[in-house]
């Protein structure tokens, strides 16, 4: 037994030696956090849309089932209105510790209890359900 790395306690009558042991473990990595797909449209196109939902709406109106020829319900489907989502969206490859980050600072300047809201609705389509995102949100802000 080395006896130049034991530990030597004195317990008040006795000596005592503890040899020398390193942690059998390593520290365990952090996992590697998860990739979202964030899709986001501009500012400005949001406010272009409410804009135009305000004055027209389009409905796409129910095609009739109609027993016989195919070729009619395919000319009734041609002239049916279909609404077109002509706002480009951007689509950004991050973490959700990057999203909440970013969301974090966006609301910096609201009461805690509604910046808690906002960054919860906000990140809700990156979990399986609310109450997954309120303790993921909840143990971030924590952090911060």
């Amino acid at each position: 037994m080395p006896y130049g790395e034991t530990k030597v306690y004195f317990d008040g009558s006795h000596y005592i030696a503890i040899p020398h042991t390193e942690r059998p473990t390593k520290r365990r990595p952090k996992p590697p956090e998860e990739i979202i797909t964030v899709t986001e449209t501009p500012q400005e196109t949001i406010q272009q849309s409410k804009d135009e939902s305000a004055v027209t709406d389009d409905v796409i109106a129910p095609i009739p089932l109609v027993k016989g020829n195919d070729e009619q319900v395919a000319e009734q489907a041609d002239s049916t209105p279909q609404t077109v989502n002509d706002s480009p969206k951007n689509e950004r490859k991050t973490t959700r510790k990057e999203l909440f980050n970013e969301l974090y600072q966006d609301s910096l300047s609201v009461k805690k209890s509604e910046r808690r809201k906002r960054i919860i609705t906000a990140m809700l389509p990156y979990f399986k359900d609310e109450t997954e995102t309120a303790y993921y949100v909840d143990r971030n802000l924590e952090r911060k």
